[in-house]
């Protein structure tokens, strides 16, 4: 059972692993109380957290959970996993480039924050909102769960998902609906620079058709001086013996959908020397 656990966290892609693994670690300590909860999230602002040298809440208050609500943490983790899971294994197909993306993600939500006066310490619903935006644009036509309740089609997942933050939003000023509302903005945003449109609600506006701002993305991808940051903070946590995997199948092996293997498959396919067919002893032509 051990032996098992651990061969399928490896098999998870690295960044959706460490994802996940932080957000169950966040809980247990605030569950534990080893560690204040407010310790985690985001105090203060920009300025703040940057003056007093706390760069860790920058990134942790997207990853919370919520300690004392069970269920919300597991479908949460749940939510996270999977659309993480096809981002990284399909959409961009390299972990540095999906790892680019949520930190430019992260970076736009807080500003956007900022921007909008919203006072609140947890941005765990921005970030899911983003990952589903992108998500869709993959899947609008693929029907899935809503949380096991009721099949829909992927392009209303967001529309959903909004509408439930909306109804159950029990915060003064509905806060954490408009931080799921500025989640899917950052999503947004990114996937018109990654397809250089004004994205698909501008095409829906202008009658440009149901593949403007959804295809030829892929033109904003993690720029050489990210990807060189990345590498050098990995060998100052001992990583430099390690050969990190450039594309996300190479640690998730088999588990690379059919959609994966038909966007990436002529890539990086490898061919492998097939004999003449002679038996041993025979003589060859």
């Amino acid at each position: 059972m051990r032996n098992e656990l651990i061969q399928f966290v490896g098999q998870i892609p690295p960044v959706t692993r460490c994802i996940c693994l932080i957000m169950v670690l966040i809980c247990l300590v605030q569950r534990l109380s080893i560690l204040p909860r407010y310790f985690t999230d985001f105090q203060w602002s920009l300025y703040g957290v940057a003056f007093k040298l706390q760069i860790w809440r920058l990134f942790t208050c997207f990853l919370i959970l919520p300690p004392n609500d069970a269920m919300k943490a597991c479908f949460d983790l749940y939510t996270v996993y999977t659309r993480s899971l096809h981002l990284e294994l399909v959409h961009f197909n390299r972990s540095i480039d999906y790892l680019f993306y949520i930190c430019f993600n992260f970076a736009l939500i807080l500003v956007l924050a900022e921007i909008c006066h919203i006072e609140y310490g947890i941005f765990t619903n921005a970030f899911i909102g983003s990952m589903l935006y992108t998500w869709t644009l993959d899947n609008s036509n693929v029907k899935v769960m809503f949380y096991g309740l009721f099949p829909i089609l992927g392009k209303y997942l967001s529309l959903v998902h909004l509408f439930m933050s909306f109804l159950f939003d029990d915060t003064r000023g509905y806060t954490r609906f408009s931080i799921t509302v500025i989640g899917f903005c950052a999503g947004y945003v990114y996937s018109c620079l990654d397809t250089r449109t004004y994205g698909p609600l501008y095409g829906y506006l202008r009658g440009k058709g149901p593949e403007y701002g959804v295809r030829g993305s892929g033109r904003f991808r993690a720029p050489t001086w990210f990807a060189r940051l990345i590498l050098g903070l990995g060998r100052l946590v001992g990583l430099s013996r390690r050969k990190l995997p450039v594309t996300a199948g190479a640690t998730a092996g088999t588990r690379v959908s059919g959609a994966s293997h038909g966007r990436a498959g002529g890539r990086g396919a490898k061919t492998t020397f097939v004999g003449k067919g002679h038996r041993l002893g025979t003589k060859a032509d």
